[in-house]
């Protein structure tokens, strides 16, 4: 493999060779192809000369080469490969369940699984470059429905670049010729890029571009271009930042258009209706365009604020992994990383085609917290980087465990006399080291993963000092920032990889060993806080929460930790380095702690700067940062979180504050979008179990499954990840009744069920636990009538007529 760099901005797999995409220095792209590898590895003093000499004459591998202390071997095809190394082309004859050949053999595999593109990418020293970038939209024959949406006839189309500058066009007529000259036009014009962006791209405009591209008879590499998904980028980026439940409620491009840009995104057209738009023709055929046009814009935007997809380059830039919607993948950083981490290093890994589920293991300490309701000064301190470091600071990676290590005694080998004796402990070895409640590990020399996580940390350290130096806002600041942001998202993407069954380097053993340390470690730092005359009153993941002291005296206890606890507690568990450090973060003047994950709090100060009246209080894990509940809900508990958060601590204000939204919820004016309920399905909705009573019928699904089968029915995209909105019309029935958003009609809803069971708990439990004297759910958890009678029934289901505003029941 040629050591010298090769810039490229995209790779494919196309027949036996994987064709590299680059840009001359005028802008012209570039194609060259090189040989595809099919290869696998086995360690070389595990092959026998016998076994050796059969696999040497074996028609499907094409070559075998001595490679350090490996066999490099080359199949003739993928195909080969892939039926030469799973397990599924033998049955065990003694244990049931099947093996590969090499099995058979009683070798190893190793990276046998690593696709052609991969291994392109992990033997060459490619540099990947930043691709020209457009955004796309595309508007289809909306009388097809989105089952068949390959169907739909493409009648427009446009592009954006980063400048802002579009190009495209409109269907001339409804035949194959005039949409055969109108795709010949986009492909022309995607020619000038190499990355395509578009909302919702991997569930519709690519296939659908694909589809019609080759029904068309257009012969085109739809691989040669980096096919983007920005729906799902902006979700996995954007759903541990966003300030409400609002911006995760609907993914609709006008939705989050708004909740990033600010305003109103007024759609001039029906997006259902392109058809009737289309053959319109005229007027209505060229608002058609402008809004395919405004769509492809907004995507531009939308980038143009977050970053996310500069964010993503840098990242795939890092780990030597391709900026398209698969790129994106944590799973797939890390093995980039990593695989070309290893290969310079002479270390191969494991195969992956047949992991299993994986075992369970204890995950983050979150304790129920000792103190609830409305508490004053609270002060948190958060552990930096908290599992990186502790996989640096135990050497935790797989090639670093040691399970020969028996530091306590199996009882169970004892003599039956014995038994009943307490099992001996032995001491630490000098060349391990102990994760409390996990594995022991080397600690002579340092382990792939932490050595991984070093480079990138030091990465990041060096690009957060550019970033100093930098004037804010320039070129040079926004670059270093993103390179920052991207070490620091690679380096915490090591310990989910390690906790994920699907990646080759899941070891459960690893991964509970990082949560056990962790634990260990937040346990021990409430432990000395108490011990000093502090409260501990809640921990969770890397940060604890702690009351009655001063922010002098807390501030000189985590200096404390950080100078002698932690140093002492990790030499006696004979860590080879310690990287773990403690931050005072923030301090809470008034926080409401519901439970779990569940507070709101007002920042008395936040790594040092002191709040204003302007800053925002801080929420976690309650309705208002959920885009599952209803918008009602969300409103109704932020206005509680800020009144408290304001210094209101009067609960006669919060008793007419519920009955205010209660008189408006039961009996106002309302909009379909305060109610609308949005969720996610987490599978295709034909493949949710149907599950039986006793007495045989079919059991209930949740709202949002009985809503999507009505709309696959209706050839609605109804798949894995798709969101379902619907309204509730009969929370009284058995099961409730919910029907799709689009047949909504006006006063449908269930205004009883509304507030019952979707606005009021929300905030019902703040209050409960802000002010446990005043009895809120036997005074606001009930509006419905106790006994409905056909007459009531029909009233709950129309708006009240104004005279009858403001009355319950």
């Amino acid at each position: 493999m040629s050591p010298k760099s090769l810039p490229i901005v995209n790779a494919y797999w196309s027949g036996d060779s994987i064709i590299a995409v680059s840009r001359t220095v005028t802008g012209e792209r570039n194609l060259k192809a090189y040989p595809a590898e099919y290869t696998c590895f086995l360690k070389a003093a595990d092959v026998p000369a016998a076994v050796a000499s059969k696999l040497r004459a074996w028609p499907r591998i094409r070559s075998w080469e001595a490679d350090g202390d490996w066999i490099r071997l080359r199949f003739h095809t993928w195909r080969d490969l892939k039926e030469a190394t799973s397990k599924s082309q033998y049955e065990h004859p003694t244990y049931g369940g099947y093996e590969s050949m090499f099995d058979r053999l009683g070798l190893t595999v190793y990276e046998a699984d690593v696709y052609p593109v991969r291994r392109f990418l992990t033997e060459y020293a490619v540099e990947i470059q930043k691709p020209r970038r457009c955004y796309l939209d595309i508007e289809a024959d909306s009388r097809v429905p989105f089952g068949r949406k390959e169907d739909a006839r493409i009648l427009s189309w446009a592009v954006v670049d980063d400048t802002g500058e579009w190009v495209g066009d409109l269907l001339s007529a409804d035949t194959d010729a005039a949409e055969t000259a109108l795709l010949k036009d986009l492909w022309e014009c995607l020619d000038q890029y190499d990355q395509v962006c578009a909302w919702n791209g991997d569930r519709y405009d690519f296939p659908v571009l694909k589809a019609r591209t080759e029904l068309m008879g257009i012969r085109v590499a739809f691989a040669g271009w980096l096919w983007l998904d920005h729906l799902e980028l902006f979700k996995s980026m954007n759903m541990h930042v966003s300030e409400s439940g609002d911006e995760k409620q609907s993914f609709a491009l006008g939705r989050i258009a708004t909740a990033v840009l600010g305003g109103e995104t007024k759609d001039d057209l029906d997006g259902s209706k392109t058809w009737d738009y289309w053959v319109a023709g005229g007027e209505d055929r060229e608002r058609l365009f402008r809004y395919n046009v405004r769509d492809a814009d907004l995507l531009r935007m939308i980038e143009k604020e977050t970053g996310y997809i500069d964010t993503q380059l840098v990242l795939c830039q890092v780990c030597h992994t391709l900026p398209d919607s698969r790129g994106g993948n944590g799973t797939n950083f890390v093995e980039g990383y990593l695989l070309k981490m290893g290969r310079a290093e002479g270390l191969r890994f494991r195969t992956n085609w047949d992991m299993d589920s994986g075992a369970r293991f204890e995950g983050a300490f979150v304790m129920e917290p000792t103190r609830k309701g409305l508490l004053h000064s609270v002060h948190v301190a958060d552990f930096s980087g908290m599992y990186p470091s502790i996989i640096q600071t135990w050497n935790i990676s797989p090639e670093t465990i040691r399970d020969d290590v028996v530091l306590v005694e199996d009882a169970a080998t004892r003599p039956a006399y014995l038994r009943h004796l307490p099992p001996k402990t032995y001491p630490l070895p000098d060349d391990v080291c102990q994760v409390p409640g996990g594995s022991c590990f080397r600690r002579d020399t340092p382990g792939l993963i932490p050595r991984a996580i070093a480079e990138l940390k030091r990465l990041r350290k060096y690009w957060n000092a550019a970033k100093a130096k930098a004037v804010p806002g320039t070129p040079e600041w926004h670059d270093a920032d993103r390179k920052s942001n991207a070490y620091k998202v690679a380096a915490n993407t090591f310990y989910g990889v390690m906790g994920a069954p699907a990646s080759r380097f899941y070891d459960q053993r690893t991964a509970s060993a990082v949560t056990a340390a962790g634990r260990w470690l937040i346990r021990h730092t409430i432990a000395a806080a108490e011990a000093r005359g502090m409260s501990g009153i809640y921990g969770d993941t890397d940060s604890v929460f702690i009351a009655d002291v001063t922010e002098g005296a807390f501030r000189a206890f985590v200096d404390w930790c950080n100078a002698e606890l932690y140093p002492k507690l990790l030499a006696d568990l004979h860590c080879p380095t310690n990287e773990i450090r403690i931050a005072y973060e923030k301090e809470f003047a008034t926080i409401v702690l519901v439970g779990k994950k569940r507070y709101a709090g007002r920042f008395a100060h936040y790594k040092g700067t002191r709040a204003t009246a302007d800053s925002k209080p801080e929420v976690k894990g309650l309705e208002y940062k959920r885009g599952d509940s209803a918008k009602l809900a969300r409103d109704l508990q932020f206005e509680v979180i800020q009144s408290i958060m304001g210094g209101d601590e009067d609960p006669a204000s919060y008793e007419a504050m519920a009955a205010r939204w209660r008189d408006l919820v039961v009996a106002g004016t309302l909009t379909r979008r305060d109610f609308v309920l949005s969720k996610t399905l987490s599978r295709d909705s034909t493949a949710y179990a149907q599950k039986k009573k006793k007495n045989g019928d079919d059991a209930a699904q949740p709202p949002h499954v009985e809503v999507a089968k009505i709309l696959c029915a209706r050839g609605y995209d109804t798949g894995a990840g798709a969101r379902i909105e619907y309204v509730v019309v009969d929370g009284w029935s058995s099961p409730l009744k919910a029907i799709p958003v689009e047949d909504y009609t006006d006063g449908a809803e269930d205004r009883y069920y509304l507030w019952e069971q979707l606005v009021w708990p929300a905030t019902e439990r703040v209050l409960e636990c802000a002010f446990p004297a005043v009895r809120w759910a036997e005074k606001f958890g009930k509006v419905r009538p106790k006994k409905a009678t056909a007459a009531s029934t029909a009233a709950r289901r129309r708006r009240p007529a104004p005279e009858e505003q403001g009355k319950l029941f």
